[in-house]
């Protein structure tokens, strides 16, 4: 959103709009005084407390652009093509640049190093510690040849996966 405060005037101005020709009266010192009442802080609105927050750092990479070093050299092509899809089925749009903790914390977990990662809300941390984890089903899976057995991993991996918000286990289950 370019202006939120411009969008909450607009939005509080043509409420108040509405009600006044609504529910309009012949009596100006009664119009008056419920405008004034419409325009103070807690009876029809709360002032807009805004956060600003930076724009996380992009790694400028979709998931089809990550490379075998990317990949820590840990997955052949094979795994890897396994992996851009399944990553594709609903932790990513196929459209979507990675943030560059997210790719750095793939290629150092893909790595054998033990990993953490702290970010504000709404920055990618869950998708962060998934992409590696993804990777490592993505090897594992290549290498079977019963579809059944692909998806029976996943239903006991997801079965644990409680700690998810719902949002994110609908996009995930998609």
């Amino acid at each position: 959103m370019k202006d939120p405060i411009g969008s909450f005037e607009t939005i509080k101005d043509n409420f108040i709009r509405y009600v006044e020709t609504a529910f309009g009266t012949k009596f100006p010192g009664l119009e008056k005084e419920r405008n004034d009442l419409l325009n103070y802080d807690k009876v029809l609105y709360r002032k807009p407390w805004i956060e600003p927050l930076p724009d996380y750092i992009t790694s400028g990479k979709l998931i089809d652009d990550l490379k075998p070093e990317d990949l820590g050299n840990a997955l052949n092509e094979n795994e890897a093509k396994v992996f851009r899809e399944l990553v594709k089925q609903g932790l990513f749009p196929a459209n979507v640049r990675l943030h560059l903790r997210q790719t750095k914390m793939l290629k150092e977990a893909l790595e054998g190093n033990n990993c953490i990662i702290t970010s504000g809300t709404g920055s990618g941390k869950t998708e962060s510690f998934l992409l590696p984890l993804f990777a490592q089903l993505s090897k594992e899976f290549s290498h079977w040849k019963n579809t059944n057995q692909k998806s029976s991993a996943v239903d006991t991996w997801w079965k644990d996966g409680n700690g998810l918000t719902p949002k994110k286990r609908t996009r995930l289950l998609r």
